[in-house]
């Protein structure tokens, strides 16, 4: 399974997208409900009102948009993984493992506010591991990066804590420069200040501040406590391979090329921000972890890869499809 992967042929990509639309109809045979958001923000707010005016109903449409999402990621961390040599050739095994994560819970592939917020948050992600030698252009590409944080935010307003990440990863790629990480707090500070506008000219400030309030991170559910409960098996496993990455990455650090040196550090430095979030809200709910799905897949394929024992990465793929298969009967 994992050398049918390896392959770049464009009928592995036609494979992919139909893995992830009968792993999707495979949620709705099990009748099993969508992760729909309770702190979402407004600009999620906005296409949930929206899809419940389109014909054929706010399920059907949630489907395939939450599909399409995750496909899309799935692809673009492909791309991104290529592009900057994760593996020693290009490969559709990322977007493979990456389509496998999304789908061990419905609080991953359902369509959430911080699933829509992924597609800015992983942009910005690459937008900043893109500034390896272009230090002359640092200050956009970094004021690019900061305003793709700002309107992942504007999804999912726990994301905006990922502005952290973007201060401590500049410090890999490019010198210090004061400038530089201005444009971070500016680029962040710029989606609130132009939907401020809107709402102050519009005389509805008052209505902007009660979406924003909306928003807050309410206590965990019931509910919510028996999905992240069943997602452990999954979570030990992932854990695992992420651990052992890390012994890999230590290993292996100064014998790699300088750029996939940065890019794994930059992935690190990801994940630790994302550790951060959890510990500031212990009760975030498993919809706000669907950013793990970028160092995850970058353990995962690392593993699958490189793993000594051959049969032991086949087998943990297999456990994986087969998860995929079997988690909406078992959540």
């Amino acid at each position: 399974m994992v050398r049918f992967f390896q392959t770049y042929h464009p009928s592995i990509a036609v494979v992919l997208v139909l893995l992830a639309v009968g792993l999707r109809v495979s949620y709705s045979l099990a009748a099993n409900p969508e992760g729909l958001a309770t702190h979402d923000g407004p600009l999620a707010q906005l296409v949930f009102a929206g899809l419940k005016l389109l014909p054929g109903g706010f399920e059907l449409w949630s489907a395939v948009l939450g599909t399409a999402l995750v496909i899309g990621q799935a692809f673009y961390l492909n791309n991104l993984f290529n592009r900057y040599r994760l593996l020693r050739h290009p490969s559709y095994l990322s977007a493979a493992l990456t389509l496998l994560l999304s789908f061990i819970g419905s609080s991953f592939c359902s369509l959430t506010a911080a699933l829509m917020a992924n597609i800015f948050l992983f942009w910005s992600f690459g937008k900043v591991v893109s500034l390896y030698r272009q230090e002359q252009q640092a200050a956009s590409v970094v004021l690019d990066a900061a305003l793709l944080v700002g309107l992942a935010s504007l999804w999912y307003p726990p994301y905006l804590y990922f502005v952290v990440f973007l201060i401590f990863a500049l410090a890999f790629w490019i010198p210090f420069h004061t400038r530089a990480y201005l444009m971070v707090i500016v680029g962040a500070a710029l989606p609130y200040y132009l939907l401020g506008a809107y709402y102050f000219w519009q005389g509805k400030l008052a209505e902007l501040w009660s979406l924003l309030g909306r928003a807050a991170l309410p206590p965990v559910s019931q509910a919510w406590s028996q999905q992240l409960w069943g997602l452990w098996v999954p979570a030990a496993t992932v854990s695992a391979v992420v651990l052992w990455s890390f012994v890999y990455l230590q290993e292996n650090l100064f014998r790699m090329v300088v750029q996939m040196r940065l890019f794994l550090l930059t992935v690190l430095v990801f994940l630790l921000c994302g550790v951060l979030l959890v510990m500031v809200h212990p009760q975030i709910m498993p919809q706000g972890l669907t950013w793990s799905v970028l160092p995850a897949a970058v353990a995962l394929t690392l593993f699958v890869a490189e793993f000594r024992w051959r049969w032991l990465a086949e087998a943990y793929l297999l456990f994986l499809f087969l998860w995929a298969l079997g988690a909406p009967y078992l959540q």
